[in-house]
């Protein structure tokens, strides 16, 4: 442990045994990765706790991980389940691991109420672009160099959907603008309706309700007034 005033700067290496090499520096604070070089400067701005990593110095495998939208992510190389940090959540690992291991990778979705929508979409292959899984628990073997990236997104509402098909079924509105016939065109004077009136006006009153959605009565009435 190296006690230093706040704004003081501090050089660390790290030099392996014989049998083995330096692999990383890690934040175990935050579980973050700080530095894959061996000799790093520290600028201190609080209590920090650094740990040197080092691997037997065989065939090793990089496997890079990182996140793209709100979530967090873990994962081990030794074959045993990930174990999520709810205090400090991850964004980015790094494992230099050795050929043949076995790789746990586990994602899971922001625990922020106000990120509920944002959803694990799959793991992404950054050197193809393909997705190489979807499933929030990915297990492989350490084969090849590794760039991946744990994607989230939004799910869809379905607002748009319903609102585009609303528009697209909605019935058409007939033209209201049509002239209205002159009903000042004298009638016939006769006590016996004219034949086939009634049902014209009847008919032309329920096809206008049928189809606007209200009582379109003011021909009718003047009909049957007539």
């Amino acid at each position: 442990m190296i006690n230093v005033i706040p704004g003081d700067t501090v050089v660390l290496k790290a030099k392996a045994d014989e049998g083995y090499k330096f692999a990383l520096w890690m934040n175990e604070t935050t579980k973050q990765l700080y530095s894959m070089d061996a000799d790093i400067t520290v600028a201190v701005t609080e209590a920090t706790e650094l740990k040197a990593y080092f691997i037997p110095d065989e065939e090793t495998v990089s496997i890079k991980v990182d996140t793209e939208g709100p979530g967090q992510i873990e994962g081990t190389d030794d074959g045993s389940e990930p174990e999520f940090n709810s205090e400090y959540p991850v964004q980015s690992i790094y494992l230099n691991t050795l050929a043949g291991n076995t790789i746990i990778l586990v994602a899971k979705p922001s625990e922020d109420p106000a990120l509920a929508e944002w959803k694990f979409t799959g793991w992404k292959d950054n050197a193809t672009g393909e997705i190489v899984s979807t499933d929030a628990r990915y297990e492989f073997e350490a084969v090849n160099a590794l760039d991946l990236t744990a994607v989230f997104t939004p799910e869809s509402t379905g607002d748009d959907e319903i609102s585009s098909s609303s528009s697209d079924n909605s019935t058409p509105v007939p033209d209201t603008d049509t002239p209205v016939p002159d009903t000042d065109t004298p009638v016939p004077d006769t006590d016996t309706p004219a034949t086939g009136s009634t049902s014209s006006a009847a008919a032309l009153a329920v096809t206008a309700a049928a189809a606007l959605g209200v009582a379109v009565l003011s021909m009718k009435r003047r009909k049957e007034n007539d």
